[in-house]
């Protein structure tokens, strides 16, 4: 019964820290300060006189 509960144990701890990586590492390639210095929005101004 010992080694049902270790290997259980063994197994969350590094499905753990395979989901830790991968989280860090897609965090990493979708850095979301670089979608607003590559395309940055538009301002008020140039939105209301495009449309007149």
């Amino acid at each position: 019964m010992a080694i049902s509960w270790v290997t259980t144990i063994g197994f969350v701890i590094v499905i753990a820290i395979a989901g830790w990586i991968f989280s860090h590492f897609i965090q990493e390639a979708l850095n979301k300060n670089d979608s607003f210095t590559i395309d940055p929005l538009p301002d008020e101004e140039e939105n209301t006189t495009n449309n007149s």
